[in-house]
């Protein structure tokens, strides 16, 4: 979320203002996985597929079982860095997405 101080009379700020809320993810899958998928997507393009969205649960050091829903997530960027040899690779792909909203279990 931006943050900014506003000012008024004087010196120092009289209030704090909060702006948009950027939100970031990106998909980490396999060579193969990305293939499937490409293969199913409209025209063979991942960015063509419709926003869709992505679940994810993490637990941390000390507390509960913690679940988030990444909404309206959608491919940006598909680029393969493949080299020579490469029997299968980890890609990483960026989203675009809405907002993240924490989900009630």
């Amino acid at each position: 979320m931006d943050k900014e101080n506003v000012y008024g009379a004087g010196r120092n700020p009289v209030s704090r203002g909060y702006g948009r809320v950027k939100s970031t993810a990106s998909l980490g899958l396999l060579s193969g996985t990305v293939m499937a998928l490409q293969a199913k997507a409209p025209k063979g393009q991942l960015h063509r597929i419709a926003p869709f969205p992505v679940i994810v649960s993490y637990q941390p050091d000390s507390g509960p079982l913690v679940t988030k829903v990444i909404k309206n997530c959608e491919f940006k960027k598909t680029e393969f860095d493949w080299k020579e040899g490469d029997m299968s690779k980890s890609i990483e792909l960026e989203l675009i997405i809405s907002h993240i909203v924490d989900k009630s279990i």
